[in-house]
């Protein structure tokens, strides 16, 4: 499989993002070096890439000035069920949150609540399939791959639009 990366630079912080023909399939943790995307996508062949449109599509999220993505996404890697969460997360307004529970039970699985967990703990492409948005029932943040730093700025942003 054939995958272009490049990366962005936010508020001093930078993201590596990848994606293939087929749509984005990748977004780094900041100032984490290339490698960390070996974790998700593997037997790739990667060739660094600019894309202008992706770019600016994820700044202006960041910027504030975009409420959403209009991307398409490459979802090839990941199982039949972890698809089904990130669509279903894909559902969760800008600005809003859900519970892991009440995730689970809005894909009829009310019982799955850690596998529900667990594929919101994989999810390669930050923000844009939103997990920042998944808290816990008790109302803390819970985890996210990036750290709670950038959890609760992604949070307050949407919060604050």
């Amino acid at each position: 499989m054939q995958v272009f990366y490049d990366n962005i630079v936010h508020n001093n912080d930078c993201f590596y993002y990848a994606y293939t023909n087929n749509g984005l399939c990748f977004i780094g943790t900041p100032n984490k070096d290339f490698s960390e995307i070996k974790q998700f996508i593997s037997d790739a062949e990667f060739s660094e890439q600019k894309n202008s449109q992706l770019r600016g599509t994820l700044l202006n999220y960041l910027d504030g000035k975009s409420k959403g993505f209009n991307v398409d996404l490459d979802l090839s890697w990941a199982t039949s069920f972890q698809k089904s969460v990130y669509q279903q997360l894909q559902k969760v307004k800008y600005g809003q949150t859900v519970t892991y529970e009440e995730l689970a039970s809005n894909l009829g699985k009310p019982t799955a609540t850690r596998a529900v967990a667990s594929a919101v703990a994989k999810n390669p492409i930050l923000f844009v399939i939103p997990c920042h948005r998944v808290i816990r029932k008790d109302g803390s943040l819970g985890g996210f791959r990036a750290g709670l730093p950038l959890k609760q700025a992604l949070l307050d942003l949407e919060a604050s639009k």
